[in-house]
């Protein structure tokens, strides 16, 4: 079953090439036009920094951003859950290190 899961997000990832502009909301009253595409902008940019990972890295944060934790992921790629840790853990530092990226504070 996790080798079928594991094939479809592979398949999804692979076939999902949006364009961000697509889906850019028309400016309204309570839209202004800018917010709009500053959030077209970063979208963009995340896609880009996710697309520059490599592919064991893609499919460890695609697992995890789907709610698996490490011991799952690590049984779906077969791996050893220290080593689907260290996967995110380097994917997330990737992430926060690439253009267009920032940590949120709460």
């Amino acid at each position: 079953m996790y080798k079928v899961a594991r094939h479809e997000l592979l398949t999804v990832m692979r076939r999902r090439r949006e364009d961000p502009f697509e889906r850019v909301p028309e400016p309204t009253a309570l839209l202004p036009r800018t917010d709009a595409l500053i959030a077209v902008e970063l979208r963009y940019d995340a896609l880009q920094a996710i697309r520059r990972l490599p592919q064991r890295q893609r499919e460890v944060l695609a697992l995890s951003l789907s709610g698996f934790a490490p011991a799952g992921i690590a049984e779906i790629l077969n791996i050893t859950a220290n080593t689907a840790s260290a996967s995110l853990k380097k994917a997330r530092r990737a992430l926060l290190a690439a253009p267009g990226f920032r940590q949120e504070t709460s």
